[in-house]
């Protein structure tokens, strides 16, 4: 009887941990732009608006009363990668440099929660 008990709060515990384990950050389908920014410098883009001034062709999936996007396009090492953290007060974007020589373009748009702060990180 301690045993089945033992295991129910137990998987009890486990699903409430999973359940909370929602990433505030979406990763969206890039558009198809020239990486021509700096990785470290993302552009805001805040509004309909805005969208359509940098994108005007990109039609993104996004509720801007909620939230905002975060467009980060450059040129660099085929191996660049950007890896997020955080929660609704605040988003961590680390760029991992590559060290290959091969010039590559990347493109990637996030969306995020519109109050959050935004914190970019480089790690070489």
């Amino acid at each position: 009887m301690r045993h089945a008990l033992a295991v129910t709060v137990a998987l009890g515990i486990l699903g409430a941990l999973v359940a909370e384990d929602k990433s505030v950050v979406r990763e969206l389908e890039a558009p198809k732009i020239k990486g021509t920014g700096k990785a470290t410098a993302p552009k805001f883009i805040k509004s309909e608006a805005d969208l359509k001034e940098i994108l005007p062709d990109y039609k993104a999936d996004v509720d801007f009363k909620k939230e905002r996007l975060v467009l980060f396009a450059w040129s660099g090492s085929g191996q660049d990668k950007i890896t997020y953290a955080g929660d609704a007060k605040m988003v961590t974007f680390t760029v991992n440099y590559g060290l290959t020589r091969d010039l590559r373009e990347h493109v990637k748009l996030f969306a995020v929660p519109k109050d959050a702060i935004v914190e970019v990180m480089a790690k070489r």
